[in-house]
């Protein structure tokens, strides 16, 4: 699976320098949905399979019991009086289930659920360990400042979650779909980035919901207090470091609207789940909430802006403008805000024309001005 390119149309300026081609390309999940298969078989439940009798009044009590089924990667396991599971209800977290199919037998209330796994069950309790060390360690770091504010330790997870996750292509990680791969062996696909912060966001109180299309998958934080709920963090992550190994974190796509997320390629949902959510905003949008959104013809507010990024020492400089004339005047106003504050040396330049966002990714490595060169 190659990469759609997450700065949009990137790279012009002193330096035209290729950020992540391709297509973000097809990803697990469509592999993995269940399929249910009519049967005519009388007595439903083969011998010596597990039963779990499904209560919908407390389903986190089934869910356990069904958990610990899988990790000892029960090949198959029924369910009574319960509705259909889904990828989504089932896989998320159990990182070691590759694929399911369900089998729902004729006048009978069973459905007899057949598992795949990715791993033995020696090793599940071990990797779990890992995960659950992994997710700990960024939550305990986030800042005692943000312990009453949800949207301060969705930003934090968000930056952690690309400070140590790389992309890689479909194939080359057979965990590349899950929160093992992103959070114990750093590399992931779209789905697992998604997956993560899900998971990270649930150990900090923060409800999560997964959004699909086709081809990708992001993430939607009901919780939040605007329609400004909507963050694709996989899109947010540019996959390139400065001169100082410090990675560019992009906050493009973190909180924002839906009609804002699916006016962009791969983010229009399959289903139709998300229908009742309304456009509106208080200021939940990371550039309106940090003051990096600059109101129409104020340059003098965008280098302001700019200096106080510079000297607080962001590698990125983040800039999002109210008037499409404005951002395409930002070129201009970029190259003489940073001259004005002495920064003469090469820089990526990162559009996004939809959203008329315009950065700057100061102190390129080397490496990569010379193979631009």
């Amino acid at each position: 699976m190659s990469r759609k390119n997450p700065a949009g149309n990137i790279l012009s300026l002193f330096l035209l320098l290729a950020v992540l081609c391709g297509s973000m390309g097809l990803w697990a999940y469509n592999e993995y949905r269940n399929e249910e298969i009519p049967t005519e078989k009388s007595s439903p439940v083969p011998d010596g399979v597990p039963v779990i009798e499904w209560n919908e009044e407390n389903p986190e009590e089934s869910f356990a019991i069904l958990k610990s089924y899988l990790s000892a990667t029960e090949p198959t396991i029924a369910v009574r009086n319960g509705d259909s599971l889904s990828w989504e209800d089932i896989c998320w977290d159990n990182f070691w289930v590759k694929s399911f199919k369900v089998t729902i037998p004729q006048k009978s209330d069973y459905r007899i659920y057949h598992f795949y796994y990715l791993d033995d069950a020696d090793e599940n309790e071990q990797m779990q360990k890992l995960v659950e060390k992994e997710a700990d360690n960024i939550i305990q770091a986030i800042p005692a400042s943000a312990e009453n504010d949800d949207w301060e330790k969705l930003l934090f997870i968000h930056d952690e979650l690309v400070r140590r996750t790389e992309f890689v292509n479909d194939d080359e990680n057979k965990h590349s779909h899950d929160i093992y791969g992103a959070l114990v062996e750093h590399k992931a696909v779209c789905q697992g980035y998604t997956y993560a912060i899900t998971y990270l966001a649930g150990k900090a109180g923060i409800e999560s919901k997964e959004l699909y299309s086709k081809e990708h998958t992001w993430n939607k934080f009901p919780s939040l207090s605007s329609g400004e709920k909507y963050t694709d963090v996989t899109w947010d992550d540019l996959g390139k470091s400065d001169e100082n190994g410090e990675p560019y974190i992009l906050h493009d796509f973190f909180c924002i609207t839906k009609s804002e997320m699916e006016s962009l390629d791969e983010h229009k949902p399959e289903d139709n789940r998300d229908d009742d959510e309304k456009d509106t905003s208080s200021g939940d949008n990371y550039y309106k909430k940090m003051g990096y959104y600059i109101a129409e013809g104020d340059k003098l507010g965008f280098k302001a802006c700019v200096m106080e990024q510079f000297k607080n020492g962001k590698n990125v400089i983040e800039i999002r403008f109210e008037s499409k004339d404005d951002y395409n005047n930002a070129k201009e106003w970029m190259t003489e805000a940073l001259g004005e504050l002495e920064y003469y040396n090469a820089y990526y330049v990162l559009k996004r024309d939809e959203l008329n966002i315009y950065s700057a990714g100061l102190y390129p490595a080397a490496e990569d001005i010379e193979s631009e060169s």
